[in-house]
């Protein structure tokens, strides 16, 4: 018979036994290096919004693709923070909106026409709150075509928007969200169906592209 693991109390937690060897960035320390003293800053500090914008705009897709990012086409990228480029998949028409924060301990997957607006923050790793030793845990996120992450949302490890779903301003998503649904909350919760229509052509508005 296996034993009961035993119950520990808040003595036990001792950080500085703190272990995440069994994970790997994915790069070297100076590609690493590299990306966090140039590739970054350039990433956010790049201008948005000016007569220019299109080709700084471009500037931002070809800086992460020189690190590893995978890009489709009309990717819109305003100034925002990418923590491993090379664990970035984005799909067509995709955009992400300023001071996003796209965590990348491992893969993020955007599919095609998906959003991540304004401070949305796109965390794959946590840590084990059973754990004395505070032990990493990691899972991918991903976005299927369509989905969208409004601003100011927390989207956790493991998690996936299926296809539509709509994450509405200030959620906080630990779990997957089904496909055309709008989910709003803190946990975040279907609220209802998303119904997509043709709107009136004076409606009908566009983002410019780099």
């Amino acid at each position: 018979m296996s034993e009961t693991p035993k119950t520990l109390d808040w003595r036990d937690v001792d950080l500085s036994r703190y272990c995440n060897t069994w994970w790997s960035p994915g790069r070297s320390q100076r590609i690493i290096s590299l990306w966090r003293l140039f590739g970054m800053p350039l990433l956010k500090n790049l201008p948005c919004e000016i007569f220019w914008e299109p080709r700084f705009n471009a500037c931002k897709v070809r800086l992460l693709r020189m690190f590893g990012a995978t890009i489709g086409n009309n990717l819109v990228i305003r100034s925002c923070e990418v923590y491993y480029p090379w664990n970035l998949f984005i799909g067509n028409n995709v955009w992400i909106g300023y001071e996003a924060n796209l965590y990348s301990l491992v893969p993020i997957r955007l599919g095609n026409n998906t959003v991540v607006s304004q401070h949305a923050f796109l965390c794959t790793g946590g840590h084990d709150v059973r754990d004395p030793r505070f032990g990493l845990t990691v899972g991918e996120i991903v976005l299927k075509d369509s989905a969208w992450v409004s601003a100011g949302c927390f989207v956790g490890p493991g998690v996936t928007l299926h296809e539509g779903a709509v994450a509405a301003a200030g959620s906080v998503v630990v779990k997957d969200l089904p496909a055309m649904t709008i989910c709003g909350g803190n946990p975040c919760r279907p609220i209802k169906e998303r119904v997509i229509q043709d709107p009136p052509p004076k409606l009908t508005g566009a983002l410019r592209n780099g």
